[in-house]
């Protein structure tokens, strides 16, 4: 083989061989566990993600008793405040300040912006609708309906304004 083809077969031999090392190196239940799908010709990755998927379907009814165990717990009053410790509390302001992280960061993806939610008849819907880059205002959930509010609500201001300067007869 020459230099060449060794260069170029080098990036797709190397973590072949790396591979086979570390089955090599495996414990050997694991090892006659990929070697078993090997033989078959399946796909380990879909048979292992099928068994997470249908361990964790067994757990449920597991974990479901385990959620209303603690939630009757909680609703019971049998814990009372004077056993929470100054480490329990951190823990309880850690979990909250957790939870609202991934409030914030859902509501973010969720509307693809960080600014809070316009009303139609805010003054920074006409700026929007006029100054924004057309791809990325055609993308946005609900900018036609933004376009023409405001273009209704520019038409009724127009028809006010024309009301009050016809002279009175």
């Amino acid at each position: 083989m020459s230099r060449l083809a060794r260069a170029l077969a080098k990036p797709f031999t190397v973590p072949v061989a790396m591979c086979a090392r570390q089955i090599a190196a495996m414990d050997e239940p694991l090892k006659r566990h990929i070697d078993a799908y090997e033989a078959r010709g399946e796909d380990i990755t879909i048979a292992v993600w099928r068994e997470y998927v249908d361990g964790q379907r067994v757990l449920l009814p597991y974990r479901w008793a385990k959620l209303r165990n603690e939630i009757a717990y909680l609703t019971s009053g049998e814990m009372a405040i004077t056993d929470v410790s100054f480490a329990d509390f951190l823990l309880i302001v850690r979990f909250l300040t957790k939870c609202l992280f991934i409030f914030i960061v859902a509501v973010m993806v969720g509307r693809r912006s960080v600014f809070p939610s316009l009303e139609p008849t805010s003054p920074f819907v006409e700026e929007i609708v006029k100054n924004w880059q057309p791809n990325r205002l055609r993308g946005m959930a609900g900018a036609e309906y933004m376009a023409r509010d405001q273009a209704a609500a520019a038409a009724a201001v127009a028809a006010e304004e024309a009301g009050r300067k016809r002279p009175i007869s």
